[in-house]
């Protein structure tokens, strides 16, 4: 099966339809303005290199604390450009919380779809898994979460515990109900009710067009195209 990566734009627009926040950024053209992205924003500050549709993996530099490691992230992936054609260097500010958390969606050799989150395991290094077949819902998620949980490699803040299984819902329904063959959100950063996804992939086994956006009877009425009658 030949999968073809999601364009930046149109991966947010797939997220942000089913609710799930990623971390805002902006594409920088010189290491000075990723450097002002932490001054002004607040540090730590990610770097990633962002590829074109198709033509490549996103690659991702976390935890830069300072200008000096900002100014060296960037000149590391403005080297990996000239094999990369289009691609782009995107930055935007790191929030704390729990990192290293991974939420995957994939098809298994039964062609399957499967949602995992995997966590680094406590001792001995390498990670904790926990996956299920779609659908997933709150029932399954709650599950998931529990089942690292008891691991204790998850936090025990029911808060976060609650926002963590909402992500996993929200994801589940999108990998369920678009045509999108895979994605990745890696890691994902928890704090009390709230969470942030720090960098994101998506897969396709065709180019995606864009989707029209369909407005709401509200956002039709504030545009003057709702009339009382229903007749538009």
């Amino acid at each position: 099966m030949v999968r073809n990566a999601i364009p930046h734009e149109q991966l947010h627009e797939i997220a942000t339809r089913f609710g799930i926040r990623l971390a805002k950024g902006q594409f920088v053209d010189m290491a000075d303005e990723a450097i002002d992205i932490g001054r002004n924003g607040g540090f730590p500050v990610v770097l990633a290199l962002v590829p074109v549709q198709g033509s490549g993996t996103e690659i991702v530099v976390r935890h830069l604390k300072t200008p000096e490691q900002i100014r060296r992230a960037y000149e590391r992936l403005a080297g990996f450009i000239s094999t990369n054609p289009g691609a782009r260097i995107m930055a935007h500010r790191e929030i704390g919380g729990q990192r290293e958390l991974s939420l995957s969606g994939y098809l298994d050799d039964a062609g399957r779809k499967l949602i995992e989150l995997s966590a680094p395991a406590r001792e001995g290094g390498g990670r904790e898994v926990t996956a299920d077949v779609l659908p997933v819902h709150e029932a399954e998620a709650d599950a998931m979460v529990r089942a690292l949980r008891d691991k204790h490699v998850l936090p025990t803040d029911h808060h976060i515990l609650r926002t963590l299984a909402d992500l996993i819902v929200r994801a589940a329904k999108m990998f369920e109900t678009t045509p999108i063959t895979g994605f990745v959100f890696d890691p994902v950063s928890l704090s009390p009710n709230t969470y942030e996804v720090l960098s994101a992939t998506m897969t396709s086994e065709k180019h995606l067009g864009r989707q029209p956006h369909k407005m709401t009877r509200r956002e039709r009425d504030r545009k003057g195209y709702y009339t009382p009658s229903g007749r538009q």
